[in-house]
């Protein structure tokens, strides 16, 4: 494998792999041939151990790839579709089907409460996963560290400016500690874009984001197909 694929991590045949994707590319890479292919057993095997609990969608999906009805399908095709719609073209409609799963209330947000009391009831609700939730409220304690950092800091600060002659005097208040409560839209893309576990905990809904981008883009090129003069030349495909 690595005389095929290449000794420098993140390559595959010239393809750049973004950072938020070597979680999903290490899973698929378990399961790779010598020739860089993937059977119908390999690439559920590899999904599945990326927590893609639907077989008919890892079934559809892996139809996407193998059009030939081989039964094999090209890794490289397969990561860099993956690469398409997370980080590519279609990111945004990603992002939106992504961050809708845990924004049930289309308040523009994904509330760590709620995310609390799923993890609580140990329940699964509107396809939002357990590890989704895992994951997402890791980043709010990861934030949650952050603003404490940044509270602890202003408050040294704060408590030096405010020390006057012998007394001491004003020791000078620093801003009331923020709790991060709430995620943005804005926020979760920009952590989709970066951490590999969250692309991850959401790799079932960017698969169906995908499947539904390809029949749209399928329906397009039929319309058109179909809105082609009868008496327009049509080119002939060269044999493959």
């Amino acid at each position: 494998k690595k005389q095929f694929f290449g000794s420098e991590a993140g390559r595959f045949g010239g393809f750049k792999l973004h950072p938020n994707l070597v979680t999903v590319d290490k899973a698929f890479m378990q399961n790779v041939s010598d020739s860089g292919m993937l059977s119908k057993q390999a690439f559920t095997k590899s999904l599945v151990s990326m927590n893609v609990a639907d077989v008919d969608l890892i079934g559809r999906t892996f139809e996407l790839f193998d059009a030939r009805k081989t039964g094999l399908v090209d890794y490289q095709e397969v990561i860099s579709a993956i690469d398409v719609i997370v980080n590519g073209t279609n990111k945004n409609i990603t992002t939106k089907d992504c961050f809708k799963l845990c924004d049930p209330t289309n308040c523009g947000y994904i509330i760590m409460t709620c995310l609390q009391e799923l993890k609580t009831a140990r329940s699964e609700a509107n396809d939002v996963t357990h590890m989704m939730v895992k994951t997402l409220l890791e980043i709010f304690e990861r934030l949650q560290v952050e603003a404490d950092e940044r509270y602890t800091k202003e408050f040294a600060k704060k408590g030096k400016k405010g020390k006057k002659g012998k007394g001491g005097g004003d020791l000078g208040a620093p801003s009331a500690r923020s709790k991060k409560i709430h995620l943005s839209y804005e926020e979760f893309c920009e952590f989709v874009a970066t951490e590999p576990l969250l692309v991850q905990a959401f790799l079932t809904r960017i698969l169906m984001t995908m499947e539904d981008v390809y029949k749209k883009n399928k329906r397009v090129v039929q319309l058109k197909a179909n809105t082609v003069a009868p008496d327009a030349p049509t080119e002939v495909p060269e044999s493959v």
